[in-house]
């Protein structure tokens, strides 16, 4: 709940040093056509994986969605149209898919750190 409370000074994390396999799970009250998920850090930009992949919950089947997640951060956010400096934070943009859960699995691990998220904010597609 911590992920997606719109709290950025609360985080959730693993209290141990990353293992490839581990995964965290959004799950979503009803199916939802999402095209992007925005994963913030905050001052814990190293506590992330080399490398995750994303997976998709259609119908309580799990699939590895294609797209690999590298550690690449942002530079800045925008918010409310401008460049806003500050919470270090990635955005992953996908295909968009109709799905009721998001699972990010961590394939390359930082042994060095735990893994720390201070949001997860999900974006629907947008429609014309």
């Amino acid at each position: 709940e911590r992920l997606i409370d719109h709290d950025r000074r609360a985080k959730w994390t693993t209290r141990r040093l990353q293992e490839s396999g581990m995964w965290v799970q959004l799950s979503l009250s009803a199916p939802r056509r999402l095209a992007r998920l925005h994963l913030v850090y905050g001052d814990h930009y190293r506590d992330r994986a080399r490398e995750s992949e994303l997976w998709v919950r259609q119908a309580n089947v799990w699939r590895k969605w294609p797209m690999r997640v590298v550690s690449d951060l942002n530079r800045f956010e925008f918010i409310n149209n401008h460049p806003v400096y500050g919470d270090i934070s990635r955005t992953l943009v996908f295909e968009p898919v109709l799905t009721d859960g998001l699972r990010l699995v961590i394939l390359d691990a930082n042994p060095s750190f735990s893994w720390t998220l201070f949001q997860a904010e999900k974006y629907e597609e947008k429609r014309d």
